[in-house]
């Protein structure tokens, strides 16, 4: 992560692989980040402190795409994977709310 003002590195965000997507959202005031790892797993992080919050696992292939946003008044992610799924996480509990198959 780099202060956009300055063009210092605030924190590296990292997975076990590589970092295939990154997304942003605020809840309750805090800056989060969520990334799609090559490792499987979707990582959610809090900006300010540059740590790992929760790491969202379920998928068998790489994910690919994050993207988030607020739904019905709930912060949500929503991760795509080479394994042909798509899931959509809760960002206040990190539980896993609902998974679509796009090839059935």
């Amino acid at each position: 992560m780099w202060d956009l003002a300055s063009g210092a590195r605030i924190a590296t965000l990292s997975h076990h692989n590589e970092v295939r997507a990154v997304a942003c959202v605020t809840i309750d005031g805090r800056l989060i980040a969520v990334t799609a790892g090559g490792d499987e797993t979707a990582s959610v992080w809090d900006i300010a402190a540059g740590k790992v919050l929760a790491t969202l696992t379920g998928h068998r292939n790489r994910v690919r795409a994050v993207a988030c946003a607020i739904l019905d008044g709930q912060p949500v992610a929503v991760t795509a994977s080479a394994d042909d799924t798509v899931r959509i996480w809760d960002l206040t509990n990190y539980s896993e709310l609902e998974q679509l198959d796009l090839l059935g």
